[in-house]
């Protein structure tokens, strides 16, 4: 049986935090381990905008630049509660991709990100979990 867990894992995160002024990058996911990976930017109570978007790199310690064509239109103040997705195909990009998330001016500004690394190039995904990752309940 094939469980969900063979197919997907956590391989990077921004824990839930008020993020206002500040940017955050998430951990590192490596393409080279995964064909796929999905970004998942959940927001809390904000009155900031929220900025989103991937960044590539040739390796992982490496200068990281912008992925075109791969940022969400700003969230505004009024966002409060919502869920921004960003996908990415490895053949698509360099190997070592993660995520930035930008939280503007304001009082407060709630947000956290899942990175997913999707369909494993090699045995079950979560192999690759983040180190973050406690427990997995079959």
């Amino acid at each position: 049986m094939t469980r969900p867990t063979d197919l997907a894992a956590i391989t990077g995160a921004i824990p839930p935090a008020d993020r206002t002024a500040a940017s955050t990058q998430s951990d590192v996911i490596d393409l080279g381990l995964f064909h796929q990976a999905m970004f998942i930017l959940q927001t809390g109570s904000t009155d900031a905008t929220v900025d989103f978007k991937l960044q590539e790199s040739a390796s992982a310690a490496g200068s990281f630049n912008d992925i075109p064509g791969k940022a969400i239109a700003p969230l505004g103040p009024s966002d409060d509660n919502r869920q921004a997705i960003i996908e990415v195909d490895g053949s698509e990009v360099k190997r070592f991709v993660r995520a930035v998330v930008t939280g503007g001016a304001g009082t407060v500004c709630l947000v956290s990100l899942l990175a997913i690394g999707l369909s494993p190039r090699f045995g079950p995904a979560r192999d690759n979990d983040a180190i973050s990752v406690s427990q997995i309940v079959f």
